[in-house]
């Protein structure tokens, strides 16, 4: 089944902050936002407390592989 509602008009800056709130508000130490050379965000980490102590995450962006996913699943 392909994935629906995958396009948007929000700029990228605005739906990092979004994700942002949503972790800090589940309780996130800290958030780290890592930009390319161009002003492009390349990945977001954070670290979490878990009952085994303090747990780094991080989510690398690659829109060219999310590319490929979505126009195959068209």
């Amino acid at each position: 089944m392909p994935l629906l509602n995958y396009t948007t008009q929000i700029e990228a800056i605005k739906t990092v902050g979004e994700i942002q709130g949503i972790l800090a508000g589940h309780g996130a130490r800290s958030i780290k936002t890592d930009y390319s050379d161009d002003g492009q965000v390349e990945a977001l980490s954070f670290l979490v407390l878990t009952p085994h102590g303090e747990v780094g995450i991080r989510l690398p962006i690659e829109p060219d592989t999310v590319l490929k996913v979505l126009t195959k699943a068209e």
